[in-house]
């Protein structure tokens, strides 16, 4: 795996990256190579709108990837959120267990940023005393080989996406 850019850098996610988080959500789904890419109207479609819509609020955390010269060129980043029983995400297993997005924008996929941003929202997870992370992946997505490394194991099958839970252990005590 290609070293990762020594100018890559994280930040925690705020409120004001919303836009950037629905933005990301076009790379987060996954396109086979030679299918163009979904309309932008997509964003707006209410069960993909549930991944970014007022974000910042209790159990949204997550974490932008950086990069640049100056460090501040936001290129990819990692989001959790809680989803209710009665409007559940694709990726969701129980309301109590944050389900896990993650994106990079393509020039920047490959170089290991992806399992960077995914080992910080999991270190994250665990410190915020969750017990797992849940998330979506199509079978095709190379993703799927970082989700098995980092530990994802499939808990089902869902039309065209395996449902994936990584359960966590509680923080290390110093």
């Amino acid at each position: 795996m290609p070293s990762v850019p020594p100018s890559f850098a994280l930040r925690p996610l705020t409120p004001a990256d919303q836009n950037w988080i629905r933005e990301l959500m076009l790379y987060a789904i996954y396109v086979p190579p030679g299918t163009p890419p979904p309309d932008r109207a997509l964003l707006d479609e209410p069960r993909i709108a549930a991944y970014y819509q007022n974000w910042g609020r209790a159990g949204d955390f997550g974490f932008a990837g950086l990069a640049g010269e100056d460090g501040a060129q936001p290129v990819g980043a990692v989001w959790l959120r809680l989803f209710p029983a009665e409007a559940p995400g694709y990726g969701s297993v129980s309301p109590d267990i944050p389900e896990l997005s993650i994106a990079l924008t393509p020039p920047y996929r490959g170089q290991g940023l992806g399992t960077r941003l995914l080992t910080a929202a999991l270190d994250e997870a665990a410190r915020r005393g969750f017990t797992a992370v849940s998330l979506s992946v199509s079978p095709p997505n190379p993703a799927l080989h970082l989700y098995t490394r980092a530990g994802f194991e499939p808990v089902h099958s869902e039309d065209d996406s395996i449902v994936m839970l990584r359960r966590l252990l509680p923080p290390a005590r110093a």
